[in-house]
C-alpha cells in the first residue's frame, strides 16, 4: 500500500516538473514586444503593425487609442511594418529586429509618415482674367511653403491633410487667401481666389519753372507700348491728375510740343502709390 502511494506521489511530481519545465521553456522561447505607433510627435491609434520572421510567418496587432501596443512572439529576427489610412512607413523607416538578443520584453516606435493630400487652384482679377506670378502662402500651423502661379494663374502643391490657410499677395493687389479643410489622400482642384486691383493717381503742376501753363493738353502713356491710356489739361493754376491707374504699372507722362515750348516726355514711373506733387517743367 505504501509503495503504490509512493509510486502515485512520484508521477505525480514528475508531471509537475514536466509542466514546470515547459512553462520554463515556453517563456524562454518568447518575448513581451511593447511599442508605440507616431507620426512625429503625434500618437496614432488603430494602425496595425506587421512582424514578418524569417520564414515569412506573420504576425499581427493593432495600436490602442493612444498608439500603444503590445504583442508575444517567438524570439528570432522580424522584419516590421506599420499601416495606417492617410499614413504610410517610409523606407528609410522600415525596421529590422532580432528579438534573440533580448530576454523577457523590450520596446519599439514605428514612425509612419503621413500621405500629403493636394490642392490646386487658381488666382484671378475681379473680372476673371488670370493673374500670373502671384505669390501664394500656404499655411499649416506653424509652417509655410511659398508657391507662384503660372502664366495661366494656376497654383499646385501637396499638403498635408488637416486645417490650411492660403493667402495670395501680387503687387498692385489688395491680398486675399481662404482656409480649407484637407482629408487624408484627398484632392481639391476648385479653389479660386480673387484679387481686388489697386488704383493710384499721378498730380502736379505743369510750369515752365516761372509761372504755371494752363489749358495744355497732357497724356498718360503705357511704359511698355507707349500707346496712350488717359489724356487731362491743366487748370488754371497749371494743375494736371489722372486717376484709375492700376496698381503696378510703368507709365510716362507726355506734353506734345506747344509754341515756345519743346516736347516733354517723362522717364519710367513705378507706380505703386499715389504720386504727389510731380511737376512738369516745360523749356
Amino acid at each position: 500500500m505504501i509503495k503504490r502511494f509512493i509510486m502515485i506521489f512520484f508521477i505525480i511530481f514528475s508531471q509537475f516538473l514536466f509542466s514546470a519545465e515547459d512553462e520554463f521553456s515556453s517563456s524562454e522561447k518568447f518575448i513581451k514586444v511593447n511599442g508605440i505607433v507616431k507620426n512625429m510627435e503625434y500618437s496614432l491609434g488603430n494602425a496595425t503593425v506587421t512582424f514578418i520572421n524569417s520564414e515569412n510567418k506573420v504576425y499581427n496587432t493593432k495600436s490602442d487609442f493612444a498608439g500603444n501596443f503590445t504583442i508575444f512572439l517567438p524570439k528570432t529576427r522580424y522584419k516590421v511594418l506599420g499601416e495606417k489610412p492617410g499614413y504610410t512607413m517610409e523606407k528609410f523607416n522600415q525596421m529590422f529586429y532580432d528579438f534573440s538578443k533580448f530576454k523577457e520584453s523590450t520596446n519599439i516606435v514605428i514612425n509612419l509618415a503621413q500621405i500629403p493630400s493636394l490642392i490646386q487652384g487658381r488666382v484671378i482679377d475681379e473680372n476673371g482674367n488670370p493673374i500670373k506670378k502671384a505669390k501664394v502662402m500656404i499655411k499649416f500651423k506653424d509652417s509655410i511653403k511659398t508657391i507662384e502661379t503660372d502664366h495661366f494663374g494656376m497654383f499646385s502643391s501637396d499638403a498635408p491633410s488637416g486645417l490650411i490657410s492660403i493667402f495670395v499677395e501680387k503687387d498692385g493687389y489688395f491680398g486675399n487667401g481662404t482656409a480649407i479643410f484637407l482629408e487624408n489622400e484627398t484632392l481639391r482642384n476648385n479653389i479660386s481666389i480673387k484679387l481686388q486691383r489697386k488704383f493710384y493717381s499721378i498730380s502736379g503742376v505743369l510750369t515752365n519753372g516761372i509761372e504755371p501753363l494752363s489749358n495744355e493738353t497732357i497724356y498718360l502713356l503705357d511704359g511698355k507700348s507707349k500707346k496712350i491710356l488717359e489724356k487731362t489739361q491743366s487748370s488754371i493754376n497749371g494743375y494736371y491728375e489722372f486717376l484709375n491707374i492700376p496698381g503696378a504699372s510703368t507709365v510716362n507722362i507726355l506734353v506734345p510740343e506747344i509754341p515756345g515750348y519743346k516736347k516733354l516726355i517723362t522717364p519710367n514711373i513705378e507706380v505703386h502709390e499715389n504720386i504727389n506733387k510731380y511737376n512738369l517743367f516745360l523749356n
